[in-house]
């Protein structure tokens, strides 16, 4: 499968999806690689989601990475800063990061 964008399971064949789903299953018998061992990704959560959290922390733990959660509690969201705005500043420290926003489109 080509390296793109996926924003939807509908924009994928169904020939994709199988082969997804065979990677995912093989990925699961296999250890997990250290591939982000020693980086840092970045989770921005506009709005408090425990599953959405839980996914991403452990998913960057399988691969040997730490979190940095930012929540717009804990954030200049007080002082009129969007979540955003947060992301914005992260962006050129070229941390990754992992963004949940409420239901808007985001462009950067």
């Amino acid at each position: 499968m080509a390296k793109r964008d996926i924003l939807s399971v509908a924009d994928l064949t169904p020939g994709e999806v199988e082969q997804l789903v065979k990677q995912a299953v093989k990925s699961k018998k296999e250890s997990w690689p250290q591939a982000l061992a020693g980086k840092n990704i970045a989770l921005l959560f506009e709005k408090p989601s425990l599953r959405t959290r839980m996914s991403f922390e452990l998913a960057a733990s399988r691969l040997s990475a730490d979190t940095i959660l930012f929540t717009a509690k804990g954030s200049s969201v007080t002082k009129g800063e969007t979540t955003l705005d947060t992301a914005r500043i992260i962006a050129p420290a070229e941390i990754p990061f992992g963004l949940r926003i409420i239901d808007r489109i985001v462009n950067f």
